[in-house]
């Protein structure tokens, strides 16, 4: 039996992935999870502070399964650096891996993220992607292993690069659909051709000279 705040939770999700987040009002919610305001307060305080536990929910398997990865390449690698084409797999793969486990919830995430890209809701700039900050940096700083020329910043770039072009591939191939196994199969041989155009550039030599920092 699901608790009061997974009842709050997974209304949410409902409500905002169908209707959006300016639309979605917290009585509405209420009535969805069949609580009072009240308990909405009382486990999450605010709007916003919802929204942020939905994204998390949904979120942070992706990340743990990215960090997991990573440093299983990080071993692997011991003092040299780490394969750019590895690293851009391990980063990207999780997502096709996500939207096969998870198919009852991923369409309602990419709706979601849909969704919060067009509106303007005060207090969710920024969502989702802080979300994904702390994971993106551990990435970029391991694409900057052993490279003088590549600084933190430019490798963070270098990442949102991919994400966009991974965000291309998602929505091409029906990610916020509730197809089968048959997306799961496109989006893998997509995932394949991506990682194999995006490697050179991400290998590419950077910008940074002698004097500029890694920060």
């Amino acid at each position: 039996m699901s608790t009061t705040k997974e009842r709050i939770l997974d209304a949410t999700e409902r409500l905002f992935a169908r209707q959006g987040v300016d639309a979605t009002s917290l009585r509405a919610i209420t009535a969805e999870a069949g609580v009072n305001t009240a308990a909405i307060h009382y486990h999450f305080g605010s709007k916003q502070e919802l929204l942020g536990a939905v994204l998390l929910r949904r979120i942070a398997p992706l990340n743990q399964e990215r960090l997991k990865r990573l440093e299983q390449l990080e071993v692997a690698a011991g003092d040299g650096p780490v394969p750019p084409r590895a690293l851009l797999e391990a980063f990207l793969a999780p997502v096709v891996a996500m939207r096969a486990d998870f198919a009852e919830y991923v369409p309602l995430l990419g709706s979601l993220m849909a969704w919060l890209r067009i509106e303007s809701e005060p207090g969710t700039e920024g969502f989702p992607s802080h979300h994904f900050e702390d994971v993106k940096r551990r990435f970029a700083s391991a694409a900057c292993r052993g490279r003088e020329d590549l600084g933190l910043d430019e490798a963070v770039e270098r990442l949102d690069y991919a994400v966009g072009a991974m965000g291309h591939v998602m929505v091409t191939e029906g990610f916020a659909t509730s197809a089968g196994a048959a997306v799961t199969t496109a989006l893998s041989e997509r995932l394949d051709r991506l990682v194999a155009f995006l490697t050179p550039g991400f290998a590419a030599r950077g910008a940074r000279n002698g004097g500029e920092g890694r920060s």
